[in-house]
């Protein structure tokens, strides 16, 4: 910015150029709440600018006709330092309380010098006067200079991309045609252009204003990308540690902006820790009843928090309260622009970023930095979206339905676009986005119908409710067929159609939010905030980077398999395969195939060679589900694999190692059956590493809201209709004690949505299930069996199911009834305490028969029972 008078200001240098008018530019200085100062390469000041008018108690002419030393009481001054540090090199220079002189003697001030990119020992000095109860004024103020200021520089940014582009050109041509020191003077030439273009568009990145569009994104998905793309470049030397809540909601935000704040985050601990044992800590968990004012009224939620830390020397402690600010750095050649884009960046998703004072509790071995950060999450959103009005098009031949129907929509506060024919409704909804459709079938040129189809291709969440006077069985058919939401007959009763239309458009807009719509999108394993379900969490989190062996025990219906998955799917091993096995419905003949595989020719039917379950889990995760019910013989196999680390197959000799982790499940009491001598002491050690126990629903009440939204949810990507719970169904579901667990309350949820023709559900509705429902006398189970043949035919068929294509092996029938003999016997000697004379008559079965089966089944008979 030039001088205009003929003092030591010497304004800008031949040849420097500006894509802003000097009015344009000290508009924007002028509207700044700091002072600022622009000073030349003699250290004439060119410019002031309102503020600085203000601090110093002169005006801008005044002021224009100084220098520094002028201003500040001689040339040992306390400003002149900071230039000869600017012009030496360095970036930008920060001087925190700094007692001035000369006309602000006696103030302690905040001073910022930076080199005002194309103007050859220009400075830019901004002060801002200490006062301690300004302090979080201070902070908005300073985001609000450091915004200006990187716009400013933005633009100034853009004349420097054509000269670059010249230089460097010129560069790669002296590059080949040159031999020696002079090649290698080009080459260095280029890669410093490089850098300086590097830097630019960081610098652009600031002024980049582009819309963009918040949905639910899943931030463990995001944070598994970010430690990839770190493991594979910047970071292969570091250890990066996962601590993830594999509860949390999907935050409500955008994945280029997500995955640029972690990257930022991540290179920048990669940067600061050591080279040996150089560790970074990605931890993410729910902070129920974290709130923020809004700046335009309200307060927005802020449950989702993730923490980024690492075990390198800190920040040092005169930049900690500055950290966040452009140009702020405490590295040599960084540029201060990584932490400003996170600030920036974050800002602009609505959430916070903040880095904590404590470094004690970070990472062993290293104080570090921890950066924490704050945002919201989808859920929270759905209110405010079902706020903007629903645009609905409306498509009739006839003009008085047309003129009806708006006036009658309009009313509820929709907004309402008309179409008279099929061509106007296609070329409206090319053209716009609408949130419901209501469409005639037949118009003059063509019939809606037919375009049914199409418009699903083309917006297959838009619902789309048809209107017909031919109110016949096939027209109501045939529009549900091809898609439609709904069917209404004419004439129709405007009520009705209000309803539907509102009904079509919270639908469309709640799945919207909710439902997953690529990669990113991933369901939440686990659903609940109660008391024990976070202590389940903390200790899932604490387990989900190791290789531990974990036994989840609980009552059938918990999400025993729910949590060996989410173990997997958060654990290092996600890449790997999850194979989960149900011991319960493999034969005992046929389990230790099942698991170890087989070679051709091992058993009777074994005609090729069969892959086991350890070897189809290689290098993830075997599940191995009901662990109670596994014979004897399987598990003296199992443990010498645990004990090994490697097994053979049924029939082979060449011993194969098992890389896999192993996590089990039951719902049986294993102690109890360790001392009945059905289940091996050792193995039960070798399984019961890390315990984990799910809580029955009866325990977690507080959860079935949560539960109830999720599976609602489900259930509406499954095209069924939402419904709702009025407070006294959800008093009466809370106060059920749930024999069946979770599963049962899904079930019901469903149950409700295919059947149940009330949108909201009432307590009678509820009553009604609830009341049928035969509870087991512990209260623990429910018998959901007529009888033993559909027990055994629910057996047989998960069995068939688990062959796939395949036939089991021969000899079916006899394992059948082996499989059945044993717990009916069992059962019957149990029942006499072990008599056998009377078990027999109890059994139909002649004494020395009864003692024949007792020894082929291997069974322990005591005589005071089991």
């Amino acid at each position: 910015m030039a001088r205009t008078d003929g003092g030591p200001g010497k304004g800008k240098p031949d040849g420097a150029s500006s894509s802003l008018t000097e009015k344009s530019q000290k508009d924007i200085l002028n509207a700044l709440p700091l002072a600022m100062l622009m000073v030349d390469e003699a250290d004439g000041i060119g410019f002031a600018n309102a503020a600085a008018e203000s601090l110093f108690g002169l005006g801008e002419d005044s002021l224009c006709r100084m220098t520094i030393a002028d201003l500040f009481g001689g040339a040992d001054n306390a400003i002149a330092p900071l230039l000869s540090r600017i012009r030496a090199g360095s970036g930008v220079v920060v001087a925190r309380e700094l007692s001035l002189t000369g006309h602000l003697a006696g103030m302690l001030a905040d001073v910022q010098a930076a080199h005002i990119a194309d103007r050859f020992g220009a400075v830019l000095l901004v002060f801002e006067e200490r006062r301690l109860p300004g302090v979080l004024q201070r902070r908005s103020n300073l985001e609000g200079a450091a915004r200006t200021v990187f716009g400013l520089s933005g633009m100034l940014a853009h004349e420097i991309k054509n000269p670059l582009s010249g230089i460097r050109g010129a560069a790669q041509l002296l590059e080949k045609q040159s031999s020696g020191s002079g090649k290698d003077m080009a080459i260095l030439i280029r890669e410093e252009v490089d850098r300086i273009h590097r830097l630019v568009d960081q610098l652009e990145n600031f002024t980049d204003v582009r819309p963009f569009t918040r949905r639910p994104v899943n931030i463990h998905t995001i944070l598994s990308h970010v430690r990839d793309v770190a493991c594979s470049g910047f970071a292969k030397h570091i250890r990066i540690v996962e601590h993830y809540d594999p509860s949390l909601p999907p935050v409500f935000g955008e994945r280029d902006r997500l995955v640029q704040i972690f990257l930022n985050l991540v290179k920048n601990a990669a940067e600061a820790v050591p080279e040996k044992g150089g560790e970074i800590h990605l931890v993410t968990a729910y902070r129920h009843g974290l709130r923020m004012p809004m700046a335009e009224g309200g307060i927005v939620d802020l449950p989702v928090e993730v923490t980024v830390a690492d075990n390198g020397p800190g920040i040092n402690t005169d930049l900690k309260e500055h950290i966040f600010e452009p140009f702020v750095t405490d590295r040599d050649g960084g540029s201060g622009l990584g932490l400003a884009m996170v600030a920036k960046l974050v800002a602009e998703l609505g959430g916070i970023v903040e880095l904590d004072a404590g470094m004690e509790k970070q990472v062993a071995g290293g104080g570090g930095a921890r950066f924490t950060l704050l945002f919201a999450a989808a859920t929270g959103a759905e209110g405010k979206i079902m706020h903007e009005p629903i645009r609905v098009l409306v498509a009739d031949d006839d003009r008085a339905i047309r003129l009806v129907v708006k006036q009658s929509l309009e009313a509820c506060g929709c907004t309402v676009t008309l179409a008279e024919n099929s061509t106007q409704l296609w070329e409206h909804v090319l053209a716009a986005g609408f949130d419901v459709l209501v469409s005639d079938v037949l118009m003059p040129d063509g019939n809606g119908l037919d375009l049914l189809p199409k418009i699903r291709d083309l917006h297959p969440h838009m619902p789309v409710i048809v209107m017909s006077a031919q109110n016949t069985l096939m027209t109501a058919v045939t529009a549900t067929q091809r898609g439609a939401f709904d069917y209404l007959a004419k004439p129709f009763d405007l009520d009705e159609l209000e309803r539907t239309v509102l009904s079509a458009a919270r639908e469309a807009r709640q799945n919207a939010v909710q439902t997953p719509k690529d990669e990113e999108q991933a369901d939440i394993p686990l659903i609940g905030r109660s008391a024990v379900m976070q202590d389940l969490y903390r200790a899932m989190a604490r387990l989900m980077p190791t290789d531990l062996t974990v036994t989840i025990t609980g009552e059938s219906g918990t999400g025993k398999e729910l949590v060996a998955r989410a173990l997997h799917d958060m654990g290092h091993r996600h890449k790997g395969p999850f194979v989960a096995v149900n011991m319960a419905a493999i034969p005992k003949d046929l389990i230790e195939s099942d698991l170890f595989g087989h070679e051709r020719g091992a058993f009777t039917g074994a005609n090729s060679r069969a892959v086991g379950r350890f070897e189809q889990a290689n290098s993830g995760t075997l599940f191995l589900d009901e662990i109670g019910d596994m014979p004897i013989e399987a598990q003296t196999r199992l443990l010498r694999v645990l004990q090994e680390g490697e097994f053979t197959m049924v029939g082979g000799s060449t011993p194969i190692r098992a890389d896999v982790r192993i996590i089990a499940a039951t719902n049986k009491d294993l102690k109890a059956l360790v001392a009945a001598h059905r289940f091996r002491e050792d193995l039960y050690y070798r399984l019961n590493v890390v315990p984990l126990t799910i809580p029955p629903l009866r325990a977690r009440l507080s959860d079935i809201p949560d539960l109830l939204a999720h599976f609602n949810n489900r259930a509406v990507a499954q095209g069924l209709p939402g419904k709702r719970f009025d407070g006294k169904a959800l008093s009466r579901l809370c106060a059920y004690s749930w024999p069946g667990n979770v599963r049962e309350l899904e079930n019901l949820v469903q149950r409700l949505c295919v059947l149940a023709p009330e949108e909201t559900i009432g307590e009678s509705t509820i009553a009604q299930i609830l009341d049928a429902e035969p509870e087991s006398e512990n209260g623990t189970g429910t018998w959901r069996e007529s009888g033993l043949k559909d027990a055994v035919e629910h057996h047989l068929t998960r069995y068939f199911k688990a062959h796939g294509t395949h036939l089991p092996p021969s000899g079916l029938h006899a394992r059948v009834v082996r499989e059945v003999e044993r717990p009916l016997i069992e059962l019957a000697l149990k029942a006499t305490k072990g008599n056998q004379l009377k078990s027999a008559e109890l059994l139909g079965l002649n004494r020395n028969t009864l003692r024949k089966k007792i020894r082929e089944l291997g069974i322990h008979v005591a005589r005071n029972g089991f």
